[in-house]
C-alpha cells in the first residue's frame, strides 16, 4: 500500500498491477534500464532488486527530495522530447539509476543470479515481447521453444523461474488485461470481446475473470 509522497520500484520481468482507491491516484512513473549504462557499470551492479517497502523509507529527507526533483524533471521533459534533448534525459536517468544503485543495497537485494542474467534473460525478454505482439493468437509454449531451439522443459522451467508463474498463466493475464480495457473503454459484446483478447470462447474468457477477477465479465463491466 502506497500513499502520498511513497516511492516504490518494480524490477525487470516482475509482474504487477496497479489499483488505486476510491479517490483515485497521481503517479509520476518512470520506466528505465539499466542497459543504458551496462558498457560503465554491468561489472559493478545486479538490476534485480528485491525490495518490498516503500523505499522513501530508507532515504533522508534530502535524498528523497533528489529522487523526486529526478522523476519529476524525467515527467515533465520527455513528452514531445526534441532530440535536442535527449542528452539531458539520458543524464536524468543515469542519475535516477546512480540514486537506486547507492541506496537499494540497503534494502534486500539479490546477487547476480544465474537463473535471470546472461542468456536466459534475453530468451525471456524475447518471449515476453512476442506475447505481447501475439496474444491474441494461438500461443503454445511448445512453439515458442522449437523456436529458440530450446526444449519445452527447459523453457518451461526457466520461464516459471524468470516470472514466478507459467507461461499458460502469464499468457491468460496478458488476454484478461486486454479484454478488461476493452469492457471498460468499448461497448462491444463479449464474443467480439473474447475474439479480440486470445480466448478460443467466451466461456474460458468467463472463467479468465473469475479467477483473476473473481467476476464475471459482465459483472466487471458494470463495476467499471
Amino acid at each position: 500500500h502506497l500513499s502520498e509522497g511513497n516511492v516504490a520500484v518494480i524490477g525487470p520481468m516482475e509482474m504487477h498491477e496497479m489499483r488505486s482507491g476510491e479517490n483515485g491516484v497521481l503517479l509520476i512513473t518512470i520506466q528505465t534500464s539499466f542497459a543504458m549504462l551496462e558498457y560503465f557499470l554491468s561489472h559493478r551492479i545486479s538490476p534485480f532488486f528485491v525490495v518490498d517497502t516503500d523505499i522513501s523509507q530508507l532515504m533522508s529527507k534530502e535524498e528523497q527530495q533528489e529522487l523526486r526533483s529526478i522523476c519529476l524533471d524525467l515527467a515533465l521533459s520527455y513528452p514531445g522530447m526534441p532530440e535536442d534533448d535527449a542528452g539531458k534525459c539520458f543524464i536524468l536517468q543515469a542519475k535516477l539509476i546512480n540514486v537506486l544503485i547507492n541506496l537499494l543495497p540497503k534494502a534486500e537485494r539479490k546477487s547476480d543470479d544465474s537463473k535471470m542474467t546472461g542468456t536466459r534473460a534475453k530468451t525471456i525478454s524475447r518471449i515476453l515481447e512476442y506475447v505481447d505482439e501475439n496474444f491474441q493468437h494461438k500461443l503454445t509454449l511448445g512453439e515458442l521453444a522449437e523456436e529458440e531451439n530450446l526444449s519445452l522443459s527447459y523453457l518451461s522451467h526457466a520461464f516459471k523461474d524468470a516470472m514466478g508463474i507459467s507461461f499458460q498463466e502469464y499468457l491468460k493475464r496478458k488476454r484478461f488485461e486486454n479484454a478488461s480495457r476493452l469492457l471498460q473503454s468499448s461497448e462491444m459484446n463479449l464474443l467480439d470481446i473474447s475474439i479480440a483478447s486470445g480466448f478460443s470462447d467466451v466461456r474460458y474468457m468467463m472463467k479468465a475473470f473469475s479467477e483473476i477477477a473473481g467476476c464475471s465479465p459482465t459483472e466487471y463491466r458494470r463495476s467499471k
